[in-house]
């Protein structure tokens, strides 16, 4: 299985198959930009959900903008 590493927020340039393309296009947590189409390079963009979405043959992990350790601190 493929995993797709992003970070929140953040675009990253992936190289993506025909079927990859249609499958992050079609998911509401994500947004896919044209890069390079000659190379099969495209932009893709997490919006503000972290987390992983899993498909049979990829996954994509989507990390928090900030270290993890200030995703649960409180704030006095």
């Amino acid at each position: 299985m493929r995993i797709i590493p992003l970070r929140e927020q953040q675009p990253t340039q992936v190289k993506l198959s025909r079927a990859e393309l249609e499958r992050l296009a079609a998911s509401p947590y994500l947004s896919v930009g044209v890069s390079d189409p000659a190379q099969d390079l495209y932009d893709v963009r997490a919006g503000s959900t972290v987390g992983t979405l899993v498909w049979p043959e990829l996954a994509v992990l989507i990390r928090p903008k900030v270290a993890i350790v200030n995703v649960f601190r409180r704030g006095k």
